[in-house]
């Protein structure tokens, strides 16, 4: 079997080596972006970011104003407890029972003539 001087490759140190064949690649060329595209991807993702941005502060004052509201209750829900003794105190401190108990500690008579009904909105106390 002949070699040709073209099909083989003699190294130095005397070993053949076939010769290898080389394909061509041809170069893609990247087409880049225009000012005006640049300009436009800008600013979607800035309004992107933006409008990010405002729902994470919407979603914090929601969260807010829902402790506000919650405090707000608890609050009320005191008060009306409070009012509700309060109440059942002036029903206990007015019961006739006890005004009398006093006026006959001081020493004062009932005289059915002198007793005159309260009405109250219309209604007898």
């Amino acid at each position: 079997m002949a070699l040709n001087y073209e099909e083989v490759y003699q190294n130095p140190s005397g070993k053949v080596r076939p010769k290898t064949s080389r394909k061509t690649v041809k170069k893609q060329v990247a087409i880049g972006l225009t000012r005006i595209e640049k300009i436009i991807y800008s600013a979607m993702v800035f309004v992107l970011v933006m409008v990010a941005i405002a729902m994470l502060s919407l979603k914090q004052d929601s969260y807010a104003l829902q402790q506000d509201i919650q405090s707000v209750q608890y609050e009320s829900s005191i008060q009306h407890e409070t009012n509700d003794e309060l109440v059942t105190e002036i029903h206990n401190l007015s019961s006739y029972d006890r005004i009398r108990e006093h006026a006959n500690a001081m020493g004062l008579d009932v005289n059915h003539s002198n007793i005159k009904v309260v009405e109250k909105h219309g209604e007898a106390k």
